[in-house]
């Protein structure tokens, strides 16, 4: 699982990109990435996520280690997963896919991934960077201040009740069925309302689909599988 918590603190985009990380790859191109972004960032939460959940990323220790020891010219510059595989995945073009990679490795550079890997020093929250930084690249100048900012505002929204939430599962307070059904009318209603704010043409440019078709990012055996007690 390469220490994600499946459901709470990322999926399997955060997945691979953890365990791609050496070869400086993000899987941007991957079904769902951006949504999966919007709600996880791309390495999963590194950050509290509530007062028990602050999420190590152990093996990212060992990853830093081997790449000290590499060429400078060694790995890939940010590149994207996926690319031209047949798995139903973004079509945002591979230089745009190729950018947004570049900005969010850099975005992560900066806040020093890869120094950072005890609980007690998380990363800063890096999501809304994230999605701003996939506005840019994907939309440009074609998507407005005004916009850019009530899409901010509905992230941040969606954080800070996803954040109670995980609180509450971790606690106990919560089910995992019941974890899992919040979750979901979270994610669906910050869909759509992105949806409705960007409008559905640049809705579908950025995510790659319509709020209903890229809202089941979570799978249901697989999360409560992982917690079942």
């Amino acid at each position: 699982m390469a220490g994600i918590d499946y459901g709470v603190t990322g999926v399997c985009h955060q997945m691979a990109n953890r365990i791609l990380y050496p070869a400086e790859i993000l899987v941007t191109t991957a079904r769902g990435y951006i949504g999966s972004l919007t709600i996880w960032g791309s390495y999963g939460v590194l950050w509290p996520l509530g007062p028990k959940i602050v999420p190590p990323w152990p093996e990212l220790e060992g990853c830093r280690k081997h790449l000290a020891g590499d060429s400078q010219d060694g790995g890939g510059s940010g590149g994207s997963g996926f690319e031209g595989s047949d798995d139903g995945g973004h079509d945002m073009g591979s230089d745009k896919s190729g950018e947004l990679a570049r900005r969010i490795t850099a975005l992560y550079e900066a806040a020093g991934l890869g120094s950072r890997t005890k609980a007690e020093t998380p990363l800063p929250d890096l999501r809304p960077a994230e999605l701003q930084a996939a506005i840019d690249v994907v939309l440009g100048q074609a998507c407005p201040q005004q916009k850019r900012d009530a899409v901010d505002k509905i992230q941040r929204e969606l954080h800070g009740a996803q954040a109670d939430i995980a609180s509450k599962l971790a606690v106990g307070s919560l089910s995992p069925e019941e974890y899992l059904e919040r979750l979901r009318a979270l994610i669906d209603q910050t869909f759509a309302r992105c949806e409705e704010t960007l409008g559905a043409r640049d809705f579908r440019a950025l995510f790659g689909g319509s709020a209903k078709e890229i809202s089941g990012l979570i799978d249901s055996a697989a999360f409560l599988s992982a917690h079942r007690r």
